[in-house]
C-alpha cells in the first residue's frame, strides 16, 4: 500500500523563501556576469535540485519491505529489522538540529539529533504526521506519511 506525503507549511514557506533568494541570485549572476557570483548560483541550483530529488515522494508497505521513494536513492527497509513502528509525538523532536543534511528544503532528510528521540535519519515532509521505525540495532527513522494511523494498522496488520 502507497502511503502520500504532504509539505508541512513551515516546509512550504521555507522553499518558497529559499526559491525567491536563489532567483534573486542569478538574476544578480546573469547581470552583473561576476563570475564568483556565477558559481555560487551553479551551487545554489545544485543544491536546489539535489534537494528535490531527495525529498519523501511517498511511502510504501509491502509484506516484506517498508520503502521510502524518492525521486533518487530510494530506501529500502526490511521488516524482518524493524522492532517497532510508532506515532511520534511532535514534543520528541523538539529542539532537534541537523548533524548532516537538509533541514527545511522541500523537506527534512538527514541525519538529525534531538534530546528526547537522540540520533535519528529523517526522511520527512514538516513536522507534522510523524512516525518513528525503530530498528532492532537501535537505529531510528522518522517518516512523515499523511495517513499516520492508517499507516501504523497497516504495518501490523499486513
Amino acid at each position: 500500500m502507497v502511503f502520500k506525503t504532504s509539505m508541512s507549511k513551515s516546509v512550504k514557506i521555507i522553499t518558497i523563501s529559499i526559491s525567491i533568494v536563489f532567483i534573486l541570485q542569478i538574476g544578480y549572476s546573469i547581470f552583473f556576469k561576476d563570475k564568483y557570483s556565477g558559481l555560487i548560483s551553479i551551487f545554489l541550483i545544485s543544491t536546489y535540485f539535489y534537494s528535490f530529488l531527495s525529498k519523501p515522494k511517498n511511502y510504501e508497505l509491502t509484506k516484506t519491505d517498508i520503502i521510502i521513494r524518492r525521486f533518487i536513492f530510494t530506501k529500502i527497509i526490511d521488516r524482518e529489522e524493524v522492532e517497532k513502528v510508532e506515532l511520534l509525538d511532535a514534543d520528541r523532536v523538539k529542539g532537534i538540529y541537523r548533524i548532516f543534511g537538509n533541514g527545511g528544503l522541500w523537506g527534512y532528510v538527514g541525519t538529525f539529533s534531538s534530546r528526547r528521540l537522540g540520533i535519528f535519519q529523517a526522511y520527512m515532509t514538516g513536522f507534522h504526521n510523524l512516525i518513528l521505525i525503530q530498528l532492532k540495532n537501535d537505529k531510528k527513522i522518522v517518516i512523515s506519511p499523511y495517513d499516520t494511523r492508517e499507516f501504523i494498522n497497516q504495518y501490523y496488520h499486513f
